[in-house]
């Protein structure tokens, strides 16, 4: 009896373990964008052909800027984290690069501040100057780019050690069921996390490992008494996961969630009428169901984001409930040392500025 009463127990709690029934919503793909724009610029005192150069072309903004813009952009796409950005000029997103400058005579005093908004409090910064002086007047705008360039590396080069890396979030999901139906008392849940590796569309995919955990089984039929079950297997799986940010909201929206379940053989041990009987039965098998559908499962790019979701079963007397958490595991931040504006009083003693700067 032990053996005929487990079975349909078990094949309902597995099959409810991991079954969430959705249904799809579309998006499309897109990269985070990076802003790229000149928050502080002095050419007053600059040499006066340097200077004619400048205001002729409008050479810092947007061309210089937008020079650096290509720069950074193929930085990002070489650095372990960083793909998914898409800098551009005066653009809007979390990461922004702000360059200044300041002419005098033939000489510049270059600035590059990579800032990093992760979420919840989470800012990061990198700071990197440098001087340059008697470049090509022809080639002013290609010869600038070339000198932030290598500022712009050092400065993602430091947020990456410090383990900064915005395309790259930790998600961790976690699905619950409550079944009071039927005669059947139990509850099981699954958990589970992985670090996404958005590319340059800003989508991702791959694998989430999962760990089930569950309760004992309580199987009461009228007029035959209750029996409880304990159930003992595998209890690791893996969730197939793929998605996008989605720039209309700045959001991560999961276009796939599929938990896997239990698999192989589970052992019951069942106490019914003061006798105890071990059973041990193959799992149902049940297809991935995709978790990313009738709930629409997006939740925001940034660090502590949280959100739950109730999902429909059909049933008053079973519950299914979804979480998605996220956050950045970057390293603390060490502080910034404040930098004199490019006018004020103080910049003479800037580390490397050249004798007779004013």
């Amino acid at each position: 009896m032990g053996r005929t009463t487990f079975r349909p127990a078990l094949g309902m709690a597995a099959a409810f373990l991991f079954t969430i029934g959705l249904n799809p919503h579309p998006s499309v793909a897109a990269p985070i964008p990076a802003n790229v724009q000149f928050t502080q610029l002095a050419t007053e005192r600059a040499d006066a052909d340097i200077r004619a150069r400048i205001e002729s072309e409008d050479l810092f903004v947007p061309l210089v800027g937008s020079d650096v813009a290509e720069r950074a952009r193929r930085k990002f796409l070489g650095t372990t984290g960083w793909s998914c950005l898409a800098p551009h000029f005066a653009n809007r997103g979390p990461v922004q690069i702000e360059l200044s400058a300041d002419v005098a005579g033939n000489r510049y005093f270059l600035g590059v501040d990579l800032g990093v908004d992760l979420g919840g409090g989470k800012l990061r910064h990198a700071l990197k100057t440098a001087f340059v002086q008697d470049l090509v007047l022809d080639e002013l705008e290609a010869e600038l780019g070339a000198a932030y360039e290598p500022l712009l590396n050092q400065a993602v080069d430091e947020l990456d050690g410090r383990r900064v890396k915005p395309c790259a979030p930790t998600v961790k999901a976690r699905g619950q069921t409550r079944i009071n139906s039927q005669g059947v008392t139990w509850e099981g849940s699954y958990e589970g996390e992985a670090q996404l590796a958005l590319d340059d569309a800003g989508a991702f995919s791959g694998s989430m490992p999962l760990a089930y955990t569950w309760s004992p089984i309580v199987v009461s039929a009228p007029g035959a008494g209750t029996m409880m079950c304990t159930v003992s297997g595998t209890s690791q799986s893996t969730a197939d996961v793929a998605g996008a940010f989605d720039e209309d909201d700045g959001a991560l929206k999961f276009t796939r969630l599929a938990p896997g379940g239990v698999s192989g053989t589970l052992t019951s041990t069942c106490v019914y009428d003061g006798e105890s009987v071990t059973a041990s039965g193959v799992v149902p098998s049940v297809p991935r169901t995709d978790a990313a559908g009738q709930a629409d499962l997006r939740i925001a790019l940034e660090d502590g984001a949280q959100r739950t979701w109730d999902v429909p079963s059909g049933d008053p007397g079973i519950s299914l409930q979804f979480t998605l958490q996220l956050r950045y595991d970057d390293a603390e931040a060490p502080a910034v040392s404040e930098v004199p504006g490019l006018n004020e009083p103080g910049l003479a003693e800037v580390e490397g500025q050249p004798d007779g700067w004013s």
